[in-house]
């Protein structure tokens, strides 16, 4: 048990950027983050050793749900 990757993000600029969601690119949005830290994870991590990510609601997104994942590699 233990943590692998780890990003301080702080928000920054106007909120509510909600109606311009669908025109953004994944990488220019709040919920990338769960994508950085899945490859921070495959990345650290030696080949015979599993993994469970975890994610919160905001992680529900089909960009992580649909990222490339090496064999032992979850998302729960």
């Amino acid at each position: 048990m233990g943590m692998l990757h780890q990003k301080v993000w702080v928000r920054e600029g106007p909120v509510g950027k909600k109606h311009t969601r669908r025109e953004r690119a994944t990488s220019d949005k709040e919920s990338y983050r769960w994508i950085e830290g899945l490859d921070g994870v495959q990345r650290k991590l030696p080949a015979n050793v599993r993994a469970l990510g975890v994610t919160d609601r905001e992680g529900d997104i089909y960009d992580l749900l649909a990222w490339p994942r090496r064999p032992g590699v979850d998302l729960l």
